[in-house]
């Protein structure tokens, strides 16, 4: 099997091998899988992220959330941590860590994302997923650590159909998605 390091650099080469008219396609494809999620249509609030590089792009979706009055939290990175704030609007991120747009703190007053009593869905990107849930990111551990952190927060994993491996190698503190949507299922 091939260490993380070697999948990622595979991984990542074949994802931004896609071009960006078919990316463009899929991106819609996934954004209406979602719209589909028997979830979706009672989530209150949703946790989103922000695409960085060739990852899946959630523009559209979020658009849509927010036009269905749903409660969208982006992450934003603090050292080795990573907390979500409420964004109303693409005008409230900046580029922050890694060159990621994240919650502006400095100039917006956003509420922290706290768990809830209700099922909440954290769309989670990833360079790789096995479709057991094995995810494999970029090697700084940000949402291993966020979801070990509050544990009632139901990850999805998120990701292009070539971003599927049959496994993935992981550790004791990777943590697995329930689910994964991709532009083919």
């Amino acid at each position: 099997m091939e260490t993380k390091a070697q999948l990622r650099k595979r991984m990542k080469a074949i994802r931004d091998g896609i071009s960006p008219i078919l990316r463009q396609r899929k991106n819609e494809q996934i954004m209406n899988a979602l719209l589909r999620e028997d979830w979706y249509a009672d989530a209150k609030i949703i946790c989103v992220y922000a695409a960085i590089a060739s990852e899946v792009d959630l523009c559209n979706f979020c658009q849509r959330a927010w036009n269905d009055s749903k409660k969208l939290y982006f992450p934003k990175v603090f050292g080795e941590e990573m907390e979500f704030y409420e964004v109303d609007d693409f005008t409230c991120l900046k580029e922050g860590c890694f060159h990621v747009m994240e919650p502006d703190l400095e100039n917006y007053d956003l509420k922290k994302y706290e768990d809830q009593t209700e099922p909440v869905h954290i769309l989670v990107p990833g360079v790789a997923f096995s479709e057991v849930g094995c995810r494999l990111g970029y090697g700084k551990g940000y949402y291993d650590r966020y979801l070990s952190m509050h544990p009632s927060l139901i990850p999805i994993g998120i990701c292009y159909s070539e971003q599927r491996e049959p496994e993935i190698p992981t550790d004791i503190y990777d943590m697995r998605m329930t689910k994964l949507i991709t532009d083919e299922q």
